[in-house]
C-alpha cells in the first residue's frame, strides 16, 4: 500500500534550499525571483466545540491533533490544550484531521472526533492545502466520552501476559466497525476503556502474548460475550459520557470449525460458492472458461467490484447447474470474460436468447484481456489506488492475489513476467485507472527483476513484491499482508483451496474478498505448519475448504499440518 517516506521532507528541504540559493545569485543577472513558501502556508489551525450537552470545560484539557494523508497514513502530530488547534503540513496535498485527548492516569472525560463531526475515519472531511495560503477557521465538535470495563479471565495455565480488550464501534451507515480504543494488562483482573464516544460496539478480547517477554500466544480473540465471530457479538450499547461496566471476557484455547462447499464438478463448486453468498437481483454475474485460468483471474475482483460472483462455464455451452443458478440470481448483466476461442459466441447467443443482458470483455491476448476487464470494472474510480499484478505464464500466485484484490476493491493485472519490461498499453491502463503502487505476487521466477525494476522506475509509482518460496508460502505472506492492512476487520473465517488447480480458488476469491477473509492455498494432503500459525493469528475460527475430497483429502479437512 502507500506509504509516507521521510524522503518526502527531504526532497522539501532541499527545494527551499535551492530557491534560496537562486534568491542571492540571481538577482545579480536581473532575472525574475520565485517566491519562497512561507512555512505558514502550509499550516492548518480552527478550534474545538464541545457539544452541547458537555459539562466539563475544554480549557482545561490536553489534545492531540493528527494529520493522515487521504491514504489514512499518519503524516503529523501535536499536543495543545484546548480549545484552539494548529499543525503544519509537510507538503501541499489533501489530508484528514483527527482530534483525540491526550491519555493521562486520570482519563480525559473527551473523545475523539475527525473534522467532519465524526468518529469513523471514512466519514471524514478532507482539507486540502494549497501551499499558498493557511488553512484556517477549521471547527471541530467533539462530545464527552464513555467508559466500558469488565474483567479477563483465562485458565488457570500460569501467568499470562499481554491480554487486550478492545472496542469497535459500529458505524451504522456502513455496517462496518471502526476500532476506538483498548486496554491490555498482564494477568486476569479488571481492564477499563475510556475516552468512547457514544453508540453501539462490539468488545473483543484478546492475547498478544506480551511486548517483551516473547510469551507464545496462547489463546484466540473471542468476542462479548463469548462470541467467536463478530456477527454473533453482544452489542454494548453506551451513551455520551456514560459507563457500562461487567462486560467480561473469558478466553479459552484454540479449536477450529471446519466445512466443505463441493460440488460433482468445478461448475457446481462454483455455483455452491454463489448460492451460499448472493442473494437474487446481483448487479452482475462474470462468466469466464472453467477450462482456462488466464481470463478468470482478472473477472474474479471486477466481480467483487461489481457486487456478484464469478461463476465458471464450459467453452461451448453453459451447464445446465450454472443456467439454474443465474435463473435464481437475475443479473442486471452477464459479463463474459475472454474471447471466442475460450468462451463460445454460442454460449453468449444462449443467455441471450433467455432474455439476459449479455456482454463480452475480451482483448487480444490475455494481457490485454486482463487490462480490459480491469479497465471496464474499477474506471472512474479514485485516483492514487493500488494494484495486484502477477505473471500471466502460470496462476498460482495470482489465485491469492485476486481474493486480497477483491477485499480491498483493486484490479488484478496480469503481465508478462518474463519480459524485459512493461509495455505501453499496460502503462497507459496505470494512468487511465490512476494507480500508483504496485502489489506484485511471486518472486523473480515469476515476475524478473527487470519487470519489477521498470515498475519501479515509471515516475510516481513504487510497488512492493511478496514472495515465498513456494506457492504456499507466497499465498502466506499475502494473507500476512491482509492482517497487517485490515486489524479491525477480523471476520473469524478463512478459505482453503487447493494449489494444485485454479477452479475453486478462482470461484471463492470474490466471495473471500468481499466478505473480508482471506482465502490460503493449500496441498490436497494437508496444510503447511506456517499457514495453520497465520490462521490463529487472524482468529480464523471457521475454516472453509473449496472443492471435493478428490480436491482436499481427508488430511486437509482434519487440518493436519505438513
Amino acid at each position: 500500500m502507500p506509504q509516507w517516506h521521510p524522503l518526502r521532507g527531504r526532497m522539501l528541504t532541499r527545494t527551499v534550499v535551492a530557491a534560496l540559493v537562486a534568491a542571492v545569485v540571481v538577482p545579480l543577472a536581473h532575472a525574475p525571483v520565485a517566491a519562497v513558501a512561507a512555512v505558514d502556508d502550509l499550516t492548518i489551525s480552527g478550534s474545538l466545540v464541545a457539544e452541547a450537552s458537555a459539562t466539563h470545560i475544554l480549557r482545561y484539557y490536553d489534545f492531540g491533533v493528527r494529520l493522515s494523508s487521504a491514504e489514512d497514513e499518519s503524516i503529523a502530530y501535536k499536543q495543545f490544550r484546548g480549545p484552539d488547534f494548529s499543525i503544519t503540513a509537510p507538503e501541499p496535498g489533501v489530508y484528514t484531521l483527527f482530534i483525540s485527548p491526550v491519555p493521562t492516569p486520570d482519563p480525559s472525560p473527551w473523545a475523539g472526533s475527525w473534522f467532519g463531526d465524526t468518529p469513523f475515519r471514512w466519514h471524514a472531511s478532507e482539507i486540502t492545502v494549497s501551499g499558498t495560503s493557511p488553512v484556517t477557521g477549521l471547527t471541530v465538535k467533539i462530545a464527552e466520552g464513555g467508559a466500558i470495563s469488565g474483567a479477563i479471565q483465562y485458565p488457570q495455565v500460569g501467568l499470562v501476559y499481554g491480554l487486550t480488550a478492545q472496542a469497535y464501534l459500529l458505524d451504522p451507515a456502513t455496517g462496518r466497525y471502526e476500532y476506538i480504543a483498548g486496554d491490555s494488562r498482564d494477568f486476569a483482573g479488571p481492564y477499563s476503556i475510556h475516552s468512547l464516544p457514544a453508540g453501539s460496539y462490539a468488545v473483543r478480547f484478546g492475547h498478544s502474548g506480551g511486548n517483551s517477554n516473547d510469551q507464545t500466544r496462547m489463546f484466540p480473540s473471542e468476542f462479548y460475550t463469548g462470541a467467536r465471530y463478530l456477527d454473533e457479538a453482544q452489542p454494548v450499547e453506551l451513551t455520551a459520557g456514560g459507563a457500562v461496566a461487567g462486560i467480561d471476557g473469558e478466553l479459552d484455547y484454540f479449536s477450529f470449525d471446519v466445512k466443505r462447499t463441493a460440488g460433482e464438478n468445478r461448475y457446481a463448486t462454483a455455483v455452491g460458492i454463489s448460492s451460499g453468498a448472493f442473494d437474487r437481483g446481483v448487479p452482475a454475474v462474470y462468466l469466464a472458461s472453467g477450462a482456462a485460468w488466464a481470463d478468470a483471474l482478472s473477472a474474479a475482483p471486477a466481480a467483487a467490484h461489481r457486487g456478484g460472483p464469478l461463476l465458471l462455464t464450459a467453452p461451448d455451452h453453459v451447464p445446465d447447474v450454472v443456467l439454474a443458478e443465474l435463473s435464481r440470481l437475475q443479473p442486471d448483466e452477464i459479463i463474459v470474460a475472454g474471447g471466442p476461442a475460450v468462451v463460445s459466441q454460442t454460449m453468449i447467443d444462449t443467455l441471450s436468447g433467455r432474455g439476459y443482458d449479455v456482454r463480452r470483455v475480451a482483448g487480444t491476448d490475455r494481457y490485454d484481456t486482463s487490462l480490459k476487464l480491469a479497465v471496464d470494472a474499477f474506471d472512474g474510480g479514485p485516483d492514487e489506488v493500488s494494484a495486484w499484478l502477477a505473471t500471466g505464464h502460470g496462476f498460482a500466485d495470482a489465485l491469492s492475489a485476486a481474493s486480497d484484490a477483491s477485499r480491498v476493491d483493486i484490479p488484478l493485472i496480469l503481465v508478462d513476467g518474463a519480459a524485459g519490461g512493461v509495455g505501453e498499453s499496460t502503462r497507459d491502463t496505470f494512468d487511465q485507472l490512476g494507480i500508483d503502487h504496485f502489489e506484485v505476487a511471486g518472486g523473480s521466477a515469476a515476475i524478473t527483476p527487470a519487470v519489477f525494476d521498470a515498475l519501479q522506475s515509471i515516475p510516481g509509482r513504487t510497488a512492493s513484491r511478496y514472495a515465498g518460496a513456494d506457492r504456499y508460502e507466497t499465498s502466506r505472506l499475502i494473507a500476512s499482508n491482509f492482517i497487517s492492512r485490515a486489524p479491525s476487520a477480523y471476520t473469524g473465517r478463512a478459505f482453503l483451496a487447493s494449489g494444485e488447480g485454479f477452479a475453486d480458488a478462482l470461484a471463492a476469491a470474490p466471495i473471500a474478498g468481499i466478505s473480508g477473509s482471506p482465502l490460503f492455498l493449500t496441498p490436497g494432503y494437508c496444510v503447511p505448519r506456517a499457514t495453520l500459525d497465520a490462521m490463529v493469528e487472524l482468529d480464523a475460527f471457521l475454516v472453509e475448504l473449496v472443492g471435493g475430497p478428490a480436491v482436499l483429502g481427508a488430511g486437509v479437512e482434519e487440518l493436519a499440518w505438513c
